[in-house]
């Protein structure tokens, strides 16, 4: 989350076994600016730098398990999607966080010559020895998504500093209410194919 809301432009995020992927939204208006003017590699160093400081860092303050000599790597691929391909791009990915998922469940209680096997196969075996995939948790069935929504903040929750550019806009009044972007962590995630 902390990585997304540094990066411009997130409106999406969807996120499964070693996998993060960011939709970024840069064509709401016309004076909108694309992430570091749209350079790929400025992106690709930008965000995987980001996202190996912070990965590290938790693990040295709240897990305790930070190894100085050799802290996580991360690889990172950029890409740029006609807007009609986005939707089957996740589509595709949570389909391949469902099948690693089905595929975890079934190295842990199913015999190595039936590993092979497609996902519903598997998930068929699965059910016959009593572990249901389909109770599991929705996170660990398909992932997690961080997505924007719009809020409503009172005027007075916002720090004088952001109260500050309401006055400096030449408006006489300052409202009650103002509408800001919060992005959010959702553990239940809805199936893509179906949304």
């Amino acid at each position: 989350m902390k990585i997304a809301s540094e990066i411009q432009n997130v409106e999406f995020g969807y996120h499964y076994s070693d996998t993060i992927i960011f939709f970024l939204k840069d064509y709401k208006t016309k004076k909108q600016e694309q992430y570091f003017d749209g350079n790929v590699q400025a992106i690709v160093s930008s965000v995987i730098s980001k996202f190996t400081y912070w990965f590290n860092n938790h693990l040295q303050i709240n897990h305790r398990i930070f190894d100085k000599e050799k802290p996580a790597e991360f690889n990172c691929k950029v890409f740029i999607l006609p807007l009609h391909e986005v939707t089957n791009y996740f589509i595709s990915q949570q389909r391949e966080a469902i099948k690693r998922s089905v595929h975890q469940l079934a190295t842990k209680y199913l015999a190595k010559e039936f590993h092979s096997l497609n996902s519903k196969d598997k998930i068929e075996l699965l059910q016959k020895q009593g572990q249901d995939f389909y109770s599991l948790p929705i996170h660990i069935q398909r992932g997690t998504s961080i997505r924007k929504i719009q809020v409503e903040l009172k005027i007075d929750d916002i720090p004088s500093e952001g109260v500050e550019s309401y006055l400096n806009n030449d408006q006489q009044e300052i409202p009650e209410f103002v509408s800001r972007t919060q992005l959010i962590i959702s553990i239940d995630t809805p199936l893509f194919e179906e949304d």
